[in-house]
């Protein structure tokens, strides 16, 4: 399997997926310098921690588990090297297994540089206007902490994502199904009550989009039963469908 990871590593290297992958730190690191120019007293570290947060659980995280799962896809299927991928001397559940590893360690690397763009931007605001500067401690570990509960409860909504990417071979059912998720998912966590149905919100709390905003609530018992459904759900999901995607005729 080490050949596989080798042959991925490769793949992406020669692809826009790095690029891709830096946009949203780089997004994130302009908003929050752009927003902290018009602060009026000094904020507190935990403001642009919450913010940061909240932003990859609700929105970018999912957008861009749609983005690079699909771009995983089309780097096989444009030179169309399914059929040679699959003749390699590993079992083909094994090839998608592979892929499937390197999308959470390229998801797991792009939280990393969330938590370094958004406490770089306040950095680099204090920096600028040091009477503005933000007070109290700098929370790398705290924030760490917090992006790999969300990283892990995002388990369940990357495999969908992978599985949808990697069986069919078009860009226009991967992002419909990701960013009607997000959408939906958007909904439901800003309303109290979807009040014109006449249903409460707390019975899509496990939605899989959903899960990674999960680890933000205060809400007891949440938090792992989120854990327990996206990081333990999705590390299964992701063996039923490399052995479903292992069987399909590639030829």
């Amino acid at each position: 399997m080490f050949r596989l990871f080798l042959a991925e590593l490769f793949k992406l290297r020669r692809s826009k997926l790095w690029l891709t992958s830096l946009a949203v730190p780089v997004f994130l690191f302009s908003i929050f310098l752009i927003g902290l120019g018009n602060v009026d007293e000094r904020p507190a570290w935990t403001m642009l921690e919450t913010g940061a947060s909240y932003a990859w659980a609700y929105f970018l995280l999912p957008m861009t588990a749609t983005v690079i799962t699909a771009m995983m896809g089309q780097i096989e299927y444009r030179p169309n090297t399914w059929s040679y991928m699959l003749t390699l001397p590993q079992r083909k559940w094994q090839v998608f297994l592979v892929k499937a590893i390197v999308a959470l360690v390229v998801m797991a690397l792009i939280s990393a540089l969330v938590v370094g763009a958004s406490i770089g931007a306040g950095k680099v605001h204090g920096l600028l206007r040091p009477d503005y500067a933000f007070f109290g401690m700098v929370p790398w570990k705290h924030m760490g902490k917090e992006m790999f509960e969300i990283w892990l409860a995002s388990f369940l909504l990357i495999a969908i994502q992978f599985g949808v990417a990697m069986r069919f071979g078009g860009l226009i059912l991967p992002l419909l199904t990701g960013i009607g998720g997000v959408f939906l998912a958007i909904l439901v966590g800003t309303l109290n009550q979807l009040k014109f149905l006449g249903i409460a919100t707390e019975n899509y709390n496990f939605m899989p989009w959903l899960l990674p905003a999960n680890m933000l609530s205060s809400e007891a018992g949440l938090g792992t039963q989120t854990l327990l459904i996206g990081g333990l759900g999705g590390g299964a999901l992701f063996i039923v469908i490399a052995v479903w995607l292992s069987r399909k005729d590639w030829n």
